[in-house]
């Protein structure tokens, strides 16, 4: 019998509003538009 494998996926977060480039530290803001089709090309 062969041992279960478990895979672990990491992906960045998408842009987020008011661009790239710009430290935010611990604030989460929301993914602009072009943020979630990041996110949403990532997960296909």
């Amino acid at each position: 019998m062969s041992e279960p494998v478990t895979i672990i996926d990491l992906i960045r977060h998408g842009e987020p509003v008011g661009g790239s480039g710009r430290y935010r530290g611990q604030i989460d803001d929301p993914l602009s538009d072009k943020g979630w089709q990041q996110m949403r090309a990532a997960v296909e």
